[in-house]
């Protein structure tokens, strides 16, 4: 078997999900010998990489100008000639342009789809070249089925890995006394309340407007709805903001913004349930495998990759999209569960996220794919 020397491209490493996989998968790799290679625009989390094994090149495969693009094209193919590439491994969209050409006769192409795009005649054309490659990694079989049928893909050129999660940080053992007392103080929480935690960035598609309908036909004024994410958008988040008022729910609901690993730990940590109900399918749906592994209960629209990841757990784990009248059944429910349950159904549902949903062993399937793709 050939040894592998992967090149990882993506549009820039300042943060979020693919982000944080393409670092995870970088070290992993490095830690077990294999020289890798990333290209990217940079960013902050360029500091997070192993640099004695990994080499980040600079390269701006985030512009979606085509004369740079076309420019890519030949940089890229150079980069590959240079460190004896026979693996590349493409992220994202644009960038994906450059690598089907590049790599065209010369290595082996692979390419990842981490969610179903709005389906239209530019957007069908704009993902033609991760469709193009030769293998392509699917974050969930909703995404795989989505993409076979919208862009007409071999069904058998695309594998499935799922998003891990990291396991041992998510774990609510590794709560800190001072770090719990520090949130609370920080966002002004009220240690008498109850806490429901929507994670999730302020925009329209995650529907935290249209869970204000739940929140009103809860009723309840023991409970806080937490709503955690980032809040970039701000006419988004303005609307937000002027919804909860006019429906008189100030009392009930709080915005906390973007948070740190850390501090999002905590948020899980505190809460009685975590809730997902967004207006179109996710992807995966990272929060939920983040929210079981802290042994939390989830209520969550059944459908998307969200599905795959409460598939075999309790029923009440799971609502049908759109219903309010059973997400707030659910909530109720939750809510008044015996301790004993509660604590058996935590326990299961992080020995559940561990042997499926885990970082560790998302990265041994990767590390297995690329082997196989090199055959």
């Amino acid at each position: 078997m050939k040894e592998l020397r992967l090149l990882q491209v993506l549009p820039a490493l300042e943060s979020g999900g693919v982000e944080e996989g393409t670092i995870d998968v970088a070290n992993f790799l490095a830690a077990r010998g294999y020289n890798n290679y990333i290209l990217s625009n940079g960013g902050r989390l360029v500091s997070f990489l192993n640099k004695q094994k990994v080499k980040h090149i600079s390269l701006p495969v985030q512009s979606k100008n085509p004369f740079t693009i076309f420019r890519n094209i030949f940089k890229i193919k150079k980069i590959i000639k240079d460190n004896n590439i026979n693996l590349v491994h493409v992220r994202s969209r644009a960038p994906a342009w450059s690598v089907m050409f590049a790599t065209k006769n010369l290595c082996v192409s692979v390419s990842s789809f981490h969610n179903v795009f709005n389906y239209n005649l530019f957007k069908k054309f704009y993902v033609r070249a991760l469709s193009s490659m030769n293998k392509i990694i699917a974050i969930s079989n909703y995404v795989k089925d989505s993409i076979t049928k919208l862009y007409n893909i071999d069904f058998n050129k695309i594998n499935v890995i799922h998003r891990g999660i990291d396991t041992d940080f998510y774990n609510p053992d590794k709560i800190l006394e001072d770090e719990y007392y520090n949130f609370f103080s920080k966002h002004n929480l009220s240690y008498e309340k109850k806490f429901i935690l929507y994670p999730g960035r302020l925009t329209r598609w995650k529907g935290q407007i249209e869970f204000l309908e739940v929140i009103k036909l809860l009723q309840r004024d023991d409970l806080v709805v937490l709503f955690a994410g980032d809040d970039k958008n701000n006419s988004y988040t303005q609307q937000f903001q002027k919804e909860i008022i006019k429906r008189n729910l100030e009392s009930a609901c709080k915005i906390l913004g973007s948070l740190s690993k850390i501090d999002m730990r905590i948020a899980y940590h505190i809460s009685e349930l975590v809730l997902s109900c967004p207006l179109r399918p996710e992807g995966f749906g990272r929060i939920i495998s983040e929210a079981l592994s802290m042994k939390k209960i989830v209520i969550c629209y059944n459908f998307g990759g969200v599905k795959e990841q409460i598939s075999n757990l309790d029923k009440l784990f799971s609502i049908k999209p759109f219903s309010y009248s059973e997400t707030v059944n659910k909530i109720n429910e939750a809510l008044s569960i015996s301790d004993k349950k509660k604590k058996k159904l935590g326990n299961i549902s992080r020995k559940h996220v561990i042997d499926k949903f885990s970082k560790n062993k998302m990265l041994l399937n990767y590390l297995n794919f690329y082997q196989e793709c090199l055959k």
